[in-house]
């Protein structure tokens, strides 16, 4: 069996830490809406602020053709499970 999704991410479900527990409605709404809308981050320099899991983020540089994204966020935990869904 061959995995066929466009990004795999890490969420820690029973985590404290809130940026590591989920896929928050805003970064999947926001990532709908890039997709839809290309040209709004294509060619452009692309900083996230708060990227938690990394969806948005990831996503828009995999399909929406920008120049450059990063992803910032707080805590250490939420950082190293964000290093790892970008690796």
């Amino acid at each position: 069996y061959k995995n066929k999704s466009i990004v795999g991410i890490k969420v820690y479900p029973h985590h404290n830490d809130v940026g590591v527990r989920k896929v928050w409605e805003a970064g999947a709404a926001l990532t709908e809406f890039l997709i839809q809308n290309k040209h709004m981050v294509q060619d452009q320099n692309i900083l996230e602020l708060g990227a938690g899991v990394g969806l948005t983020g990831l996503v828009i540089a995999g399909l929406c053709q920008t120049k450059s994204v990063h992803m910032t966020d707080y805590t250490n935990a939420t950082l190293e499970n964000l290093e790892h869904n970008v690796a």
